[in-house]
């Protein structure tokens, strides 16, 4: 994903939850993000619900997530 976004242009950044979490980066940072499937809790049906608990379950993350949607 991140080496087609490069060749249309684009200035990408591989960006993971822990680095989310720990504030390394911020999505206020960002203009657009891209959700890449596959890697993140496995390639099982219902994988994304874990991935959103993590966000949900967590008052940080969940405002970061909430504020950058909310955003104009």
């Amino acid at each position: 994903m991140a080496n087609k976004f490069l060749m249309a242009g684009f200035e990408t950044y591989d960006v993971n939850m822990n680095d989310l979490k720990s504030g390394r980066f911020k999505l206020s940072d960002f203009q657009q993000l891209a959700f890449c499937g596959g890697f993140s809790y496995g390639d099982t049906l219902g994988a994304g619900t874990g991935w959103a608990q993590s966000i949900l379950n967590d008052e940080y993350l969940c405002a970061e997530f909430r504020d950058f949607f909310s955003s104009p």
